[in-house]
């Protein structure tokens, strides 16, 4: 009885030690990973010296960003086009850098630096929990050079905070899957950042919250217990999040305006009767009527899409499936601004590698039944397909360029090689069938049985059964002659 105590308590001291090695050895290769993305994003902006005003939509919010460090308000009354036109979350986080450090869009850069190595970290975690440690350390170095997530560093736009929202989005997804009950922090936490995107970009307050709504899916896939109160918490933080700004916009429009007021405009614009699958801004606008307000201005502009619409829907379709395609295809699209042919080529033979590579991934997560994995690429979809209906510049999708990562490191697994000669077998089989009726009848049939079913194979004479004692033949008895 002691020597069983002493052998339980001695193997429960080598779990502990296993786990707290293993637990070191995932919070060191986390910070070799956050290191090196700080390292890689501070010696672009050092180096390069990228210029925030290099963009119309970057400048805007900068300029918005300065008003509330400067406590003049959010909104401009002289402003074309209106703050309203942009989500909230990138202002108020440049300007509270402002607040701290005065007028300095230099450390705002350095601050997106920071953030978008938490992204790297992020996506590190997700992958090392879907498919093993080194497939982590593989799509962190590859997070931290690719080369879209590294430009986003130096500009602001949303979705310069929208690559680290997703990855986080992403990694705490995996883990509220991954735990063997749901617990209260987790999913409030994924909730909050739901909630988050949706103050980043106004198109994530309708796609991102299918994130909180796959954890009970993917956990009942898995045989895993599920709490509604805890996926209702997750809503409610979500909730908690966006509705304040839409209850300000509400007090200062005196409408209903959730984010932003800009949805009528861009729909218009992606459905107007000159408008191509890669237009942006470039097409002929009516005159809006006078005196109109900018929560009436935005309700008119719908108006105006959905009668061109509902004038020619098949056109509409083609738009619409041309968009789509533009988003994900390898060549970035550039509106009217002069941009190095070299840069060029680096961003689309980099992209479209890793989008060649992700749709392998995706296509073995698929056959694996690696259910996170393609739900979360289900909601990158979705979103691609909400932003084809308005104008959609290729920069929409870049932040979820990670869970691309994702996909792809599923082929660094360990058990990738074994996975890949399972699949290469099963490919095989109806090869193998056919040579086998070519060869002859005789070898059909026999790879056509079921085993059990098959003849035995007739006894072979050897040698060696006539020198065997059990071989030597009986003396046969005879009466003498």
């Amino acid at each position: 009885m002691f020597n069983a105590l002493l052998a339980k308590s001695r193997t429960r001291k080598a779990e502990l030690f296993s786990s707290l090695h293993s637990r070191k050895a995932t919070l060191s290769s986390l910070a070799i990973v956050f290191v090196l993305a700080v390292a890689v994003r501070a010696g672009y902006i050092w180096c390069l010296s990228p210029s925030f005003a290099e963009w119309p939509d970057s400048r805007h919010i900068e300029r918005i960003a300065w008003r509330l460090a400067s406590e003049q308000g959010y909104d401009d009354a002289s402003e074309n086009p209106p703050a309203i036109y942009r989500a909230p979350l990138t202002p108020y986080l440049i300007s509270g850098v402002y607040r701290v450090l005065g007028h300095r869009p230099l450390a705002a850069q350095y601050l997106m630096a920071f953030l978008g190595a938490l992204g790297v970290v992020a996506l590190c975690y997700s992958a090392t929990h879907l498919f093993g440690q080194r497939a982590g350390i593989l799509s962190a170095i590859v997070a931290a050079l690719y080369p879209y997530f590294v430009y986003l560093t130096g500009v602001f736009y949303p979705e310069t905070i929208g690559v680290p929202l997703v990855s986080a989005c992403a990694a705490f997804f995996v883990m509220n899957v991954g735990r063997t009950e749901m617990r209260a922090l987790g999913m409030g936490v994924l909730g909050g950042m739901v909630g988050f995107c949706a103050l980043c970009r106004p198109n994530w307050l309708l796609t991102m919250p299918l994130v909180i709504a796959a954890v009970p899916v993917c956990r009942w896939w898995r045989g895993r217990s599920n709490s509604p109160r805890l996926v209702a918490l997750a809503f409610l933080c979500w909730l908690a999040c966006w509705t304040p700004w839409t209850i300000r916009n509400a007090l200062v429009y005196h409408g209903l305006v959730p984010i932003t007021a800009s949805g009528g405009y861009n729909f218009y614009l992606g459905n107007a009767p000159d408008a191509t699958w890669d237009s942006k801004t470039s097409v002929s606008k009516p005159t809006l009527p006078p005196m109109l307000g900018s929560v009436e201005q935005d309700g008119h502009w719908y108006r105006l899409g959905w009668e061109r619409v509902r004038d020619r829907p098949a056109r509409a379709l083609w738009l619409w499936m041309g968009r789509l395609l533009a988003e994900w295809q390898p060549f970035p699209l550039i509106k009217d601004h002069a941009v190095a042919s070299g840069n060029i080529l680096i961003a689309s033979t980099t992209y479209g590698c890793l989008l060649a590579v992700a749709l392998v991934g995706a296509a073995r997560c698929a056959r694996l039944r690696s259910r996170e994995i393609l739900a979360l690429l289900l909601v990158a979809l979705v979103d691609t397909c909400l932003c084809a209906v308005f104008i959609a510049p290729g920069r929409l999708r870049i932040p979820f360029d990670g869970l691309l990562i994702l996909a792809a490191a599923s082929l660094s697994s360990s058990d990738a090689p074994h996975q890949a000669l399972r699949l290469m077998q099963a490919a095989m089989r109806p090869f193998r069938s056919l040579m086998a009726r070519e060869i002859g009848p005789r070898m059909d049939r026999n790879i056509a049985k079921p085993p059990s079913s098959r003849e035995a194979p007739k006894p072979r004479l050897e040698l060696r059964s006539f020198l065997s004692p059990q071989a030597v033949p009986q003396p046969i008895y005879c009466e003498d002659s």
